[in-house]
């Protein structure tokens, strides 16, 4: 499995994954707390995230692969986002510039050549570089108005329109967590939904419920929020918004029919005075069931059938905190 293919599924996992925990919750309770993110220019911001990721793969039939068409691997990958607030529009909202300072990814697949394994190992130091620099126009409620440079991810064919991956309910914070903030007060026990499309294909649903306002994490006092999120991507509706960008390439393309289920919670504090997350954690179960089949025009290798049946289950936990300093 080449590391240019890792990059986008890697990427876009950090993108949508959602938030998790800490500590006791003080008293009495305070009154209803208005969650807004507090933009300033020039603030700076560094969040260490680490994703584990544990897969399971089955694909029958495949006569190159061992153990009858089973694969496992485990992978993790810790990193440092940096964000930082180019400016305050008119409108108040926020140009946010977020740059990944360093990217380090293990990965442990039995069977591995070692020869791949040294590649990875290889390729440690260039992860940083080809993770792209993002700009977004984010408001105080945590919504993404505008998008730019995730066309320059690895791995993404050129002239992909990435745009149309997210919406206006995708979090702030680019691997930070899918949370926009409700425009009301909250007090606990407060609710609220957001449904974020993928690309026509299907969404994902974020269900956040505050649990306290005033818990205590380490050294601060946060808004805590759980969240329970769940999703389905319908893989054909995937691959149709995706091929006009693979212009010619698109005919070798198989095609793919199935769906991938994703299903996960998380808690969330933050800071209501300073308007900043404090930190977050997540697990997400994630599978998938799918049938390929070559196209005519590109006929599958000797001894391989025309048509493969893939299952995956995988497994991501994902911690964020915001760094001090």
């Amino acid at each position: 499995m080449k590391l240019n293919m890792l990059l986008p599924l890697i990427s876009i996992s950090a993108l949508l994954a959602a938030p998790a925990g800490a500590q006791q919750a003080l008293s009495p309770t305070p009154a209803p707390t208005p969650l807004v993110y507090k933009f300033k220019a020039g603030d700076i911001d560094r969040y260490k995230m680490v994703m584990k990721f544990q897969m399971n793969i089955a694909i029958p039939g495949m006569p190159a692969m061992p153990n009858g068409g089973a694969m496992e691997a485990n992978m993790s990958m810790v990193s440092v986002l940096r964000s930082k607030v180019l400016g305050i529009l008119p409108n108040g909202n926020a140009r946010v510039r977020y740059a990944y300072e360093s990217v380090k990814m293990d990965m442990d697949m039995p069977g591995m050549p070692a020869a791949e394994k040294d590649k990875l190992d290889e390729a440690q130091a260039e992860l940083a570089k080809q993770m792209p620099v993002i700009t977004a126009v984010v408001n105080k409620y945590g919504q993404i108005v505008s998008m730019e440079g995730l066309d320059k991810l690895a791995g993404v064919p050129p002239g992909t329109d990435m745009s149309k991956f997210f919406s206006g309910q995708m979090g702030f914070g680019l691997g930070t967590g899918s949370l926009v903030f409700p425009a009301e007060p909250v007090t606990v026990g407060d609710a609220w939904t957001q449904d974020i499309p993928i690309m026509g294909a299907g969404k994902l649903t974020v269900d956040s419920t505050v649990e306290s306002l005033n818990t205590k994490v380490g050294v601060k006092v946060g808004v805590k929020i759980k969240q329970d999120y769940y999703g389905h991507i319908d893989l054909a509706d995937l691959m149709k918004a995706m091929l006009p960008a693979l212009g010619a390439g698109a005919t070798q393309m198989p095609a793919m029919n199935g769906g991938m289920d994703m299903r996960g919670w998380g808690v969330a504090y933050v800071d209501p005075v300073k308007g900043k997350l404090i930190r977050s954690d997540a697990d997400v179960d994630m599978s998938m069931k799918m049938t390929a089949t070559a196209p005519a025009s590109a006929p599958a290798a000797d001894g391989a059938p025309q048509a493969v049946n893939v299952n995956m289950n995988m497994n991501m936990k994902v911690n964020v905190i915001n760094l001090p300093g």
